[in-house]
């Protein structure tokens, strides 16, 4: 997926406040990130997140 802001003619400082095009943009990634949320959630058991929680922390230990 690419940005409509690369090449735009229109771009100048601040412009995505207003701008229809990156504006439509945005909420396409946002929904694309949401159903990807939504399906690890759907694939995770509690088990699993426990299992990355402990190796998180473990990571975390060993750089202190």
């Amino acid at each position: 997926m690419r940005c409509p802001c690369k090449g735009c003619e229109d771009r100048k400082l601040g412009c995505h406040g207003f701008c229809k095009r990156y504006q439509a943009f945005r909420d396409e990634r946002e929904e694309i990130s949401r159903k990807r949320y939504e399906e690890q959630k759907a694939r995770d058991t509690m088990s699993e997140r426990g299992k990355r929680l402990i190796i998180k922390y473990k990571r975390m230990e060993r750089t202190k």
